[in-house]
């Protein structure tokens, strides 16, 4: 009754690297980690610049002193 009535296991197998041997490791080239950091950076940046935009335009500064009004 060892192995009689066992289902196989569910997860891949793993090999001595830790690495999934039914998966291949994808290449990733230079230029295009590089571009996708750039990427990242501008969404990021562009977010933010929205953010603090959005925060000054309901705050409103400038009338700031002479009561509350809505935007």
């Amino acid at each position: 009754m060892s192995g009689a009535g066992q289902q196989p296991s569910p997860r891949p197998a793993i090999d001595q690297d830790g690495r999934s041997s039914s998966t291949p490791v994808k290449q990733v080239s230079f230029a295009s980690e590089v571009v996708r950091s750039l990427g990242r950076f501008a969404a990021f940046s562009g977010g933010l610049a929205l953010l603090v935009w959005l925060t000054w335009v309901m705050l409103d500064f400038r009338h700031l002193q002479s009561g509350f009004t809505l935007p």
